[in-house]
This record gives C-alpha cells, sequence and structure tokens, in this order.
C-alpha cells in the first residue's frame, strides 16, 4: 500500500519554524542560541528557507522547547486541521482525521470495539480534554495580550491561531468519541 504524506517534509517544517520564530519575536541567531548543541543562525536559516532535506526528531524537539510549542505544531499544520495529511489507496485525510487516528480513534468499529478502544485511549482523551483547556486559558491570555505593541499584538494573534487549530483537533477527537460511544452531543 502507497502511503503519499503532505506537509511534513523539511521545507515546510521549516517555514513553520520561520512562523513560530517570528511570532515569539526572536532572530534566528537567538533561536539558535536557545536551541544550543553547537547550532548556528546559518543553520537555522538553511531550515527556514528549504535547504534541509531532512531534519531529525531530536532537532524538531529542541526547535519546539526553543520555541515554547509543542512539536507536533511545527511538524503539522495545524492551524489546518481540514488540510490535507495524507493520502492512501482508500482516500486522502486531513489533518483532523490524523488526529482522531494518533488519538486511537478509528472509523467503522462495533459499539463494543468502541468502548474497549475508549478503554484503551481513555488516557489520551483526558490529555486532550486538559489541553482544550489549558489552550482555551491561553487563548483569553493571549487575547488581552494583543492591545499592548504591534509587535506583541502580532506574537498574540499568532499564538491565538495556533491554539484555535489545537481546541479544534481536540473538539474532534472528543466529539467524535462521544459520537461513537452514542453520548448525546451538547447543544
Amino acid at each position: 500500500m502507497t502511503t503519499e504524506i503532505f506537509g511534513t517534509d523539511a521545507k515546510s517544517v521549516g517555514s513553520r519554524v520561520r512562523a513560530y520564530r517570528k511570532a515569539a519575536g526572536i532572530t534566528a541567531e537567538q533561536l539558535a542560541e536557545i536551541v544550543g548543541d553547537g547550532m548556528t543562525r546559518t543553520a537555522i536559516a538553511k531550515l527556514e528557507n528549504g535547504h534541509r532535506k531532512e531534519i531529525s526528531t531530536e532537532l524538531l524537539v529542541k526547535l519546539a522547547r526553543a520555541l515554547n510549542t509543542p512539536p507536533l505544531a511545527l511538524l503539522l499544520p495545524l492551524q489546518e486541521p481540514d488540510a490535507p495529511f495524507f493520502k492512501t489507496e482508500a482516500g486522502t485525510y486531513t489533518i483532523s482525521q490524523f488526529g482522531n487516528w494518533a488519538l486511537g480513534i478509528e472509523r467503522g468499529e462495533s459499539h463494543a470495539e468502541v468502548v474497549q478502544a475508549a478503554g484503551h485511549v481513555s488516557y489520551r482523551v483526558t490529555s486532550a480534554f486538559k489541553q482544550l483547556i489549558i489552550d482555551s486559558n491561553a487563548v483569553e491570555d493571549a487575547r488581552k495580550d494583543s492591545d499592548g505593541t504591534p509587535q506583541e499584538s502580532a506574537k498574540s494573534q499568532a499564538e491565538i491561531q495556533r491554539l484555535e487549530g489545537s481546541i479544534k483537533l481536540a473538539t474532534n477527537a472528543l466529539s467524535d468519541l462521544s459520537q461513537r460511544l452514542g453520548l448525546p452531543a451538547n447543544g
């Protein structure tokens, strides 16, 4: 089975690194210093400009930590939950559908399988729900901070956009699980 994955190449990751770096209001040199381990401004520039063919998991995690953002936010375009993520002979799947899969939520299972799967993923759903609450609070904080300087406002708006994408993924995953368990939908 052939699978084509969209948007996880080093060039795409590099463009997201640039966006988060600029939103954080730091230079490539400052980011390199925060990452440490011999990282240079030139290496950051090469990544951001699409001149690297690959990026290691270790570097992805270090960059995410330095930018104070989840690694998945650098790896995936979370702000676009309906964007295509991967394609197989069975169809094309979106970022949101990938999020469900990553949480262990599959489609087309019997009720017994769903209940069993719910037991296996309950800690993941709990984590998603906690993150939903944290991100919702962070959006409110970012909105309050958006009244500052133009740079602070731009940073806050980028953070709001990232958090809203994260919230949508968590909400979709929780909604899907509720449907699969036959729980009433919240109005």
